[in-house]
C-alpha cells in the first residue's frame, strides 16, 4: 500500500518536478514557494512562513503566519509540520540556489529529518541530496557518474561498497571533504553511516533510490 509523502516548495531556485504528488500526498508551500505550486498546477494543503517573499496569496488555502523574528526558517517550519502529520518521506523543491545560507540551512534540514527516522530528498538543477543517520542508502547502478558524501556535524563512521573508492568504517569529520567525487562503476553503491548524520549527493538525471 502506498504511503503519503510530503512535497515542500521553497522560494529558492526551482528546476521542475522530478515526480508529481499523488492525491494522497501532502503539499506544503513555504512562503514564496507557493508560486512554484501555481506554476505546476498544484494546490498546497498549507501555505506557511513569515511572508517576506510572498504578499499575494489566496484566502481559500489554509495559511499559517509567523513573525520574522523566529528560530526556524520557513522550510524548517514546513519540515516540522510534515513530521507532525506523521509523514516520513519528504521531497524538497525550490530549496537550493539563491542565498547560499538558506541552501546550507535546508541541507541541514535533511539531517534533521534523518534524526527523526525520516528521509528527505532535496533537488537542485543537477543533483539530489539526502541524509542518513545510523542507516544505509543504496544508490542504483550507473555505468558512470559521481556521488559525494559529507559529514554533517559530529564525526561519522562511513562504509561504502560498490564504488571506485570503497570505505570501511572510515571516520569522517566536518572539516575535511574526503568524500567528494566518488565514482559509480556499474554496480549498486551501498553507503552506511553510523554514529552521526551523513549528507549524500548523486546525479539528478539517472536511476534514483526507491
Amino acid at each position: 500500500m502506498q504511503r503519503p509523502q510530503c512535497y515542500i516548495f521553497g522560494a529558492g531556485s526551482f528546476y521542475g518536478l522530478r515526480s508529481r504528488p499523488t492525491p494522497i500526498d501532502c503539499i506544503l508551500a513555504a512562503d514564496g514557494g507557493y508560486r512554484y505550486c501555481v506554476q505546476e498546477g498544484l494546490t498546497p494543503d498549507l501555505i506557511l512562513g513569515d511572508f517576506d517573499s510572498l504578499s499575494d496569496f489566496p484566502t481559500e488555502i489554509p495559511t499559517l503566519h509567523y513573525p520574522p523574528e523566529k528560530d526556524d526558517t520557513d522550510t524548517m517550519l514546513a519540515i516540522k509540520d510534515g513530521l507532525s502529520r506523521g509523514l516520513t518521506r519528504f521531497h524538497l523543491y525550490g530549496c537550493g540556489g539563491g542565498r547560499l545560507d538558506h541552501t546550507l540551512g535546508n541541507l541541514q534540514g535533511l539531517g534533521y529529518l534523518a534524526k527523526q527516522s525520516a528521509r528527505g530528498f532535496l533537488y537542485t538543477e543537477t543533483e539530489v541530496f539526502t541524509s542518513i543517520c545510523n542507516d544505509t542508502l543504496i544508490l542504483p547502478a550507473q555505468e558512470e557518474g559521481l556521488f559525494s558524501v559529507f559529514c554533517l556535524g559530529p564525526d561519522v563512521s562511513v562504509s561504502i561498497q560498490g564504488a571506485k573508492y570503497p570505505l570501511r568504517n572510515k571516520c569522517l569529520d566536518a572539516n575535511l571533504p574526503l568524500g567528494v567525487s566518488n565514482c559509480f562503476q556499474g554496480t549498486p553503491v551501498q553507503i552506511t553511516a553510523e554514529g552521526a548524520c551523513l549528507l549524500v549527493s548523486w546525479p539528478l538525471h539517472g536511476p534514483q533510490p526507491t
